[in-house]
């Protein structure tokens, strides 16, 4: 016996809200993911650039570099230098010059030396930023993998996540199996210190053998549809297409919009099941 009506409505602001917050984090993760991109891809160039510099150039005369270096956590270190040197023909040149190494640091008791191409002194390379290529190049791959893998496709996946939740919804608006599942545990959420939801893991069998497991959270001023007074056991629907991503009901029915009348109804289903089993 089914308990719910069927077919089952969907929220009207469940499902703009998740499509809507599931297309917004999949752009931003895409735009993470391709400034980061870019980013790099423009230390990439410098790099290659000041390496071909370094070796087709010619040394300056009077040359002297100073500025800031931050560290952070004692192994990524950024230095925003200014770099200043006089060339073949006796012209001054200076300019700033940036980049981040990770798990090297430039010597900086060491003279700095700087080349540059004879025909463009405005292109140089300087000693201290060659002597540390291999962390350079290191810090490059850490910043993409960081950016593009880890920011962007964090983002990108929440934003898949939501869309997947609004298709399973859908999915068991239409067509679905009824299961009431046992809560083997609950454990709680917390923000810092404080509580702010509860994780309620469950386990349970449909009707053909299918073992159905998983967990969900509820933020603290929601508990799931629970299926009887004693508050172990809820009811989740299962996609027909996968028994592996079950949809748990919130105590309100959400995401499903049900009348009172029929709301009314399940519970008195449920308890009058919940009886006959006890």
């Amino acid at each position: 016996m089914t308990l719910l009506p069927t077919p089952l409505r969907l929220k009207s602001s469940f499902v703009w809200k998740t499509r809507l917050g599931g297309i917004v984090l999949i752009l931003v993760g895409l735009a993470a993911a391709a400034g980061f991109a870019r980013w790099q891809y423009d230390s990439v160039k410098e790099l290659v650039d000041q390496s071909r510099i370094w070796k087709a150039g010619v040394p300056a005369f009077q040359t002297s570099a100073k500025g800031q270096v931050t560290t952070n956590h004692g192994i990524f270190h950024e230095y925003d230098l200014e770099v200043s040197f006089v060339d073949g023909n006796q012209v001054a040149h200076q300019d700033k010059l940036e980049f981040d190494t990770l798990f090297g640091e430039v010597d900086q008791a060491s003279d700095p030396m700087v080349r540059y191409l004879e025909n463009d002194p405005e292109h140089f390379a300087l000693s201290w930023a060659m002597d540390v290529v291999t962390s350079r190049w290191a810090a490059i791959v850490f910043m993409a993998v960081v950016g593009i893998g880890l920011v962007g496709g964090s983002f990108t996946y929440l934003g898949g996540m939501a869309l997947r939740r609004l298709s399973d919804a859908r999915g068991c608006a239409l067509r679905s199996n009824e299961v009431v599942v046992r809560i083997t545990k609950v454990v709680a959420t917390k923000a810092s210190t404080r509580h702010v939801g509860n994780e309620y893991h469950f386990t349970g069998r449909m009707v053909d053998g299918r073992e159905v497991s998983g967990k969900r959270v509820f933020p603290i001023k929601y508990e799931p549809l629970f299926a009887d007074g004693g508050k172990q056991t809820m009811l989740v629907l299962i996609p027909q297409e996968n028994v592996k991503r079950p949809v748990v009901l919130r105590g309100d029915f959400h995401p499903f919009e049900l009348t009172p009348d029929e709301q009314s109804k399940v519970r008195q289903s449920m308890a009058s099941r919940s009886a006959t089993a006890g």
